[in-house]
C-alpha cells in the first residue's frame, strides 16, 4: 500500500513537470512569431518606405535653372539630411549668370505617390548679394532624377533641375564640369570659394603674417648673433686673461730662474779664492796649474778680477790662452773682462784672448733675449781693445 501511494505521487509530479515544460515552449514559439511579424510589419511600414525613397530619389545635388523677372537663371540645389534626420537644402542661384546668391531651406515631403511632392521653406542667408533680393519658397515634384516645380513669388515662375551622380562628399566630389557655372563659386566639396575681395584680404593677411614672422625671425637672428658675439667677446677676454696670466707666470718663472742661476753663478768668496789661488801658484809648472784649474772650474764660478789673478799665476801666454778657454764659461760678470787682457804679455796672444772673449759675449747674447747693460759695456770695452791690437800688429 505504501509503495503504491509513493509511486502515484511521483507519477503525478512527473506529469506536472512535463506539462509545465510544454506550456513554456509553446509560449516562447508564439512570442517569437509575434516578434517576427512586428519586425516584418515595421520593415514594410509607409514611413520606412518614404525614408528609403527620399534617400534614393531626393538626397543629392541638383543642377538646372529657375525663372525670375522673365529670365532664366542657373540653379544648384543641394539636398541633404541633418543629424536629427530632418530634410535640409541649400539654394545656390546665379542671377543673370553672374550675381551669386545662396540661402538655406527646410524641405518636407507633402505627398508620396508615383511622384514625390516637396515643399521648400527659405531659411537664413548664406551669401546675400548687394542688390535687394528676397529668399523665396519653392514647390517641386521629383520623379526619375528630374525635378519640376515653381517658385512661390509673383515675379518668378518655373524651376527645372536634374540630379547629378555626385553629392559633394569626399568619396563622390563634383567635378568642374558637374558644377558648371558654379565652379567659380563652389569647390568640388560644395564649399564656397572666397570672393576676389576675400582673396585679397586673405592674401594681405598672409603677407602681413609672413612679414611679422620674418621680422620676428630677423629679431631672433639678431639676438642670436648678438649673443654669439657676446660669448665670443667673453671667450676672447677670457683667452686674453689666460694668456696674460700665462705670460705673468712665465715671467715670474724666468725671473726666478735668473735669480736661481745668478745665485748658482755667484763668484767664489774671497777667502776660498785665495786658498785656490795659492794652490795654483804652488804648482811647479803651467801644465799642473791647468789641471788644477780644470778641476776648480768644474765646481766654481769666478769674477773678472779673479780670472785676471789666475791668468797672472801662469808663466807663459800660450798657457794663459788655454787657461782662459777653461775659465771663459765660468766668468759671472762681463764688466771687467778687459782686465783679463792685461794679464797677457804679447799683443798676438792678447788678440787671441780678445777673440775668445768675443765668443763669450756672443754666448751670453744667445742665452738672453734682452742684453743687459753690463754685456753692452763689456762689448764696448772689448771692441776698442781689439782695434788697438790690430793696429799694433799692422
Amino acid at each position: 500500500m505504501l509503495f503504491t501511494r509513493i509511486s502515484k505521487s511521483v507519477l503525478y509530479s512527473l506529469l506536472g513537470m512535463i506539462t509545465f515544460s510544454w506550456v513554456g515552449l509553446i509560449e516562447s514559439v508564439h512570442a517569437q512569431r509575434s516578434k517576427d511579424q512586428r519586425s516584418k510589419h515595421r520593415a514594410h511600414s509607409p514611413r520606412n518606405e518614404l525614408n528609403k525613397r527620399v534617400q534614393n530619389e531626393v538626397i543629392g545635388v541638383w543642377v538646372g535653372d529657375y525663372q525670375c523677372d522673365q529670365d532664366h537663371h542657373s540653379l544648384l540645389l543641394e539636398v541633404s539630411k541633418s543629424r536629427h534626420g530632418k530634410l535640409m537644402a541649400v539654394f545656390h542661384g546665379l542671377y543673370q549668370d553672374h550675381e551669386y546668391l545662396s540661402f538655406e531651406m527646410r524641405a518636407q515631403v507633402v505627398k508620396a505617390k508615383r511622384k514625390l511632392k516637396l515643399e521648400f521653406v527659405p531659411g537664413r542667408w548664406l551669401t546675400k548679394p548687394d542688390h535687394d533680393f528676397m529668399r523665396v519658397a519653392m514647390k517641386a515634384r521629383i520623379h526619375h532624377d528630374e525635378l519640376k516645380g515653381s517658385i512661390e513669388h509673383q515675379q518668378c515662375g518655373q524651376v527645372s533641375a536634374r540630379r547629378l551622380d555626385c553629392d559633394f562628399s569626399e568619396s563622390q566630389s563634383c567635378s568642374r564640369r558637374d558644377r558648371g557655372l558654379f565652379a567659380q563659386y563652389l569647390n568640388r566639396y560644395g564649399d564656397l570659394k572666397p570672393s576676389p575681395q576675400e582673396r585679397e584680404r586673405r592674401r594681405h593677411a598672409r603677407q602681413t603674417q609672413a612679414e611679422r614672422l620674418a621680422e620676428k625671425k630677423r629679431l631672433a637672428e639678431e639676438k642670436r648673433l648678438a649673443e654669439k658675439k657676446r660669448l665670443a667677446e667673453k671667450k676672447r677676454l677670457a683667452e686674453e686673461k689666460r694668456l696674460a696670466e700665462e705670460k705673468r707666470l712665465a715671467e715670474e718663472k724666468r725671473l726666478a730662474e735668473e735669480k736661481r742661476l745668478a745665485e748658482e753663478k755667484r763668484a767664489m768668496e774671497a777667502k776660498d779664492f785665495q786658498i785656490a789661488l795659492q794652490g795654483l801658484k804652488g804648482a811647479s809648472f803651467d801644465p799642473q796649474r791647468l789641471s788644477i784649474l780644470s778641476l776648480m772650474m768644474q765646481r766654481s764660478y769666478i769674477s773678472s778680477s779673479q780670472g785676471q789673478q789666475i791668468l797672472e799665476s801662469f808663466t807663459f801666454d800660450p798657457k794663459r790662452i788655454e787657461a782662459l778657454k777653461l775659465m771663459r764659461d765660468r766668468i759671472v760678470d762681463l764688466d771687467g773682462v778687459f782686465l783679463l787682457l792685461e794679464a797677457f804679455t804679447f799683443d798676438a796672444q792678447r788678440l787671441r784672448a780678445s777673440k775668445i772673449l768675443s765668443g763669450l759675449q756672443q754666448v751670453h747674447t744667445r742665452k738672453s733675449s734682452r742684453q743687459s747693460g753690463s754685456n753692452k759695456r763689456a762689448a764696448e770695452l772689448i771692441e776698442p781693445m781689439e782695434e788697438k791690437l790690430f793696429q799694433g800688429l799692422n
